[in-house]
Protein backbone atom coordinates (compact mmCIF):
# COMPACT_ATOMS: atom_id res chain seq x y z
CA UNK A 1 0.00 0.00 0.00
CA UNK A 2 2.79 2.24 0.29
CA UNK A 3 2.59 2.79 -3.67
CA UNK A 4 -0.93 4.57 -2.92
CA UNK A 5 1.04 7.33 -0.69
CA UNK A 6 3.92 7.66 -2.99
CA UNK A 7 0.92 8.38 -6.00
CA UNK A 8 -0.92 10.58 -3.37
CA UNK A 9 1.77 12.32 -2.52
CA UNK A 10 2.80 13.27 -5.66
CA UNK A 11 -0.64 13.80 -7.58
CA UNK A 12 -1.65 16.24 -4.09
CA UNK A 13 2.06 18.44 -5.17
CA UNK A 14 0.81 18.93 -8.29
CA UNK A 15 -2.79 19.40 -7.97
CA UNK A 16 -2.20 21.80 -5.03
CA UNK A 17 0.72 23.56 -5.82
CA UNK A 18 -0.24 23.29 -9.99
CA UNK A 19 3.22 25.14 -11.33
CA UNK A 20 4.72 26.06 -7.94
CA UNK A 21 6.00 22.73 -6.82
CA UNK A 22 9.89 22.26 -6.17
CA UNK A 23 11.75 19.49 -4.85
CA UNK A 24 13.34 20.61 -1.64
CA UNK A 25 15.15 17.76 -0.97
CA UNK A 26 16.78 14.01 -2.43
CA UNK A 27 17.73 11.16 -0.30
CA UNK A 28 19.17 8.24 -2.60
CA UNK A 29 20.24 4.95 -0.79
CA UNK A 30 21.11 1.24 -1.67
CA UNK A 31 21.11 -1.72 0.70
CA UNK A 32 22.64 -4.67 0.03
CA UNK A 33 21.88 -8.36 1.39
CA UNK A 34 23.25 -11.77 0.53
CA UNK A 35 19.95 -12.36 -1.49
CA UNK A 36 19.02 -8.78 -2.73
CA UNK A 37 19.90 -5.10 -3.78
CA UNK A 38 17.62 -2.71 -3.31
CA UNK A 39 18.00 1.23 -4.29
CA UNK A 40 15.49 3.72 -3.20
CA UNK A 41 14.58 7.20 -3.76
CA UNK A 42 12.85 9.36 -1.48
CA UNK A 43 12.04 13.23 -2.72
CA UNK A 44 10.35 15.85 -0.77
CA UNK A 45 8.13 18.17 -2.50
CA UNK A 46 7.73 21.75 -1.30
CA UNK A 47 4.56 23.11 -2.65
CA UNK A 48 3.19 26.75 -1.53
CA UNK A 49 -0.02 28.15 -2.70
CA UNK A 50 -2.39 30.86 -0.98
CA UNK A 51 -4.98 30.03 1.54
CA UNK A 52 -3.00 26.68 2.64
CA UNK A 53 -5.52 24.97 5.51
CA UNK A 54 -2.32 25.67 8.08
CA UNK A 55 0.60 27.60 8.08
CA UNK A 56 2.06 24.32 6.84
CA UNK A 57 1.18 20.88 6.85
CA UNK A 58 2.80 17.67 5.32
CA UNK A 59 1.17 14.60 3.79
CA UNK A 60 3.84 11.68 3.26
CA UNK A 61 7.06 13.57 1.07
CA UNK A 62 4.87 16.52 0.05
CA UNK A 63 5.37 19.51 2.49
CA UNK A 64 2.31 22.00 2.23
CA UNK A 65 2.74 26.13 2.74
CA UNK A 66 0.85 28.89 2.96
CA UNK A 67 2.71 30.75 0.48
CA UNK A 68 2.52 34.30 2.71
CA UNK A 69 5.33 32.52 5.03
CA UNK A 70 7.71 31.82 2.23
CA UNK A 71 10.34 33.98 2.00
CA UNK A 72 10.06 35.42 5.50
CA UNK A 73 12.05 34.75 8.67
CA UNK A 74 9.97 31.72 9.38
CA UNK A 75 9.99 29.56 6.56
CA UNK A 76 13.38 27.82 7.35
CA UNK A 77 12.10 27.14 10.93
CA UNK A 78 8.60 25.61 9.84
CA UNK A 79 10.05 23.57 6.73
CA UNK A 80 12.70 22.05 9.50
CA UNK A 81 9.82 21.20 11.40
CA UNK A 82 7.60 19.87 8.58
CA UNK A 83 11.01 17.70 7.61
CA UNK A 84 10.05 16.18 10.90
CA UNK A 85 6.85 14.37 9.69
CA UNK A 86 8.45 13.81 6.22
CA UNK A 87 10.93 11.35 8.41
CA UNK A 88 8.56 10.31 10.90
CA UNK A 89 6.07 9.44 7.79
CA UNK A 90 8.82 7.20 6.21
CA UNK A 91 10.12 5.91 9.01
CA UNK A 92 6.55 4.61 10.02
CA UNK A 93 4.42 4.02 6.93
CA UNK A 94 0.89 3.96 7.26
CA UNK A 95 1.29 3.47 10.63
CA UNK A 96 2.41 6.92 11.18
CA UNK A 97 -1.87 7.99 11.67
CA UNK A 98 -2.53 5.27 14.63
CA UNK A 99 0.92 6.44 15.83
CA UNK A 100 -0.21 9.80 16.57
CA UNK A 101 -2.53 9.10 19.38
CA UNK A 102 0.71 7.41 21.32
CA UNK A 103 3.87 9.13 20.89
CA UNK A 104 4.38 13.06 20.80
CA UNK A 105 4.52 13.40 16.57
CA UNK A 106 3.56 17.08 17.06
CA UNK A 107 5.22 19.62 19.01
CA UNK A 108 5.37 23.29 18.69
CA UNK A 109 7.83 25.57 20.88
CA UNK A 110 5.60 28.31 23.01
CA UNK A 111 7.99 31.05 21.63
CA UNK A 112 9.72 29.41 18.28
CA UNK A 113 13.29 30.76 18.29
CA UNK A 114 12.61 31.74 14.34
CA UNK A 115 16.49 32.27 13.59
CA UNK A 116 17.42 28.68 15.16
CA UNK A 117 15.84 26.42 12.49
CA UNK A 118 17.58 23.43 14.55
CA UNK A 119 15.00 24.06 17.33
CA UNK A 120 12.60 23.33 15.16
CA UNK A 121 12.19 19.62 16.12
CA UNK A 122 12.14 19.78 19.94
CA UNK A 123 10.60 17.21 21.56
CA UNK A 124 8.61 15.72 18.73
CA UNK A 125 9.45 11.92 18.55
CA UNK A 126 12.37 10.96 15.94
CA UNK A 127 12.98 7.59 15.34
CA UNK A 128 16.20 6.16 15.85
CA UNK A 129 19.00 5.74 14.15
CA UNK A 130 18.64 1.86 13.80
CA UNK A 131 15.04 2.00 13.07
CA UNK A 132 14.29 0.99 9.61
CA UNK A 133 12.65 2.81 7.25
CA UNK A 134 8.63 1.22 6.35
CA UNK A 135 8.59 4.17 2.85
CA UNK A 136 10.16 5.33 0.58
CA UNK A 137 8.46 7.13 -2.20
CA UNK A 138 10.12 5.06 -5.72
CA UNK A 139 12.22 1.63 -4.61
CA UNK A 140 13.98 -0.49 -7.46
CA UNK A 141 14.76 -4.42 -5.76
CA UNK A 142 16.90 -6.87 -7.73
CA UNK A 143 16.84 -10.27 -6.06
CA UNK A 144 19.56 -12.49 -6.71
CA UNK A 145 19.71 -16.95 -6.44
CA UNK A 146 16.73 -19.99 -6.75
CA UNK A 147 13.96 -18.15 -7.56
CA UNK A 148 14.95 -14.24 -8.06
CA UNK A 149 12.81 -11.82 -9.28
CA UNK A 150 12.99 -8.56 -10.13
CA UNK A 151 10.43 -5.76 -8.63
CA UNK A 152 10.38 -2.10 -9.47
CA UNK A 153 7.41 -0.48 -7.85
CA UNK A 154 6.47 2.40 -5.87
CA UNK A 155 7.52 0.85 -2.27
CA UNK A 156 7.09 -2.50 -2.11
CA UNK A 157 8.76 -3.83 0.62
CA UNK A 158 9.44 -7.48 0.86
CA UNK A 159 11.00 -9.39 3.29
CA UNK A 160 14.72 -11.14 2.52
CA UNK A 161 13.47 -14.56 2.01
CA UNK A 162 14.12 -16.17 -1.66
CA UNK A 163 11.30 -17.82 -2.62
Amino acid sequence: MGWLMSVLSFLMALWIGGTDVAVSHWEIGVEVTPVRLTAYLDPVFLVSSPGAPATACTFGSTIWLDSRIVGTDREAFIVAHELGHVEQFHALGWLWYPATVVLPMEWWPREPEWSEPSKARGEMWKPPAWWPKRWHFLRLELRFGKGKRTRLGLDRNQDDRVV
